[in-house]
């Protein structure tokens, strides 16, 4: 956040490596993720295949973003039906974190999946989807009654 702020020449340099970065390289390459199931939330060959996958412009652009987010606000102001997921074992976002989450939105529900962690749509693909056929599946039968 400061460095956007208070140094304004780094901003300056990264615009100008974006601007001049060849989008035609590696970028636009599929990630094969099969080979990252089951895996850990901090696993290096996951995060390091990610890195290689998405551009610097991509990553510049949101951490520029980031800096001046407001979470909170953002969350206080959605009025829509909202389903939080959380990994039991989520180790980046856990369980505390997630509840204060929910407790932020207004229509927010939490579902905890036992066992999980961050990685839910490569570890629990199953009930990931369980968790939201049963949220749209709820939110469709109420909007059909109102």
């Amino acid at each position: 956040h400061k460095l956007f702020h208070e140094h304004p020449f780094a901003v300056r340099l990264l615009n100008h490596i974006v601007e001049h970065e060849d989008l035609r390289k590696k970028h636009f390459s599929h990630a094969d993720y099969e080979q990252f199931v089951g895996t850990g939330d901090y696993d290096a060959k996951r995060i390091v295949s990610d890195i290689m996958h998405t551009s610097f412009k991509s990553w510049f652009f949101t951490y520029e973003s980031i800096a001046d987010f407001n979470g909170i606000a953002a969350l206080r102001s959605i009025k829509q039906p909202v389903l939080v997921i959380e990994g039991e074992e989520d180790s980046i976002f856990d369980v505390v974190q997630a509840k204060k989450i929910t407790s932020l939105l207004e229509h927010g529900s939490l579902d905890i999946i036992p066992a999980a962690n961050h990685v839910l749509v490569l570890n629990n693909p199953g009930a990931l989807e369980h968790e939201l056929f049963a949220f749209l599946t709820a939110i469709s039968s109420a909007g059909a009654k109102g």
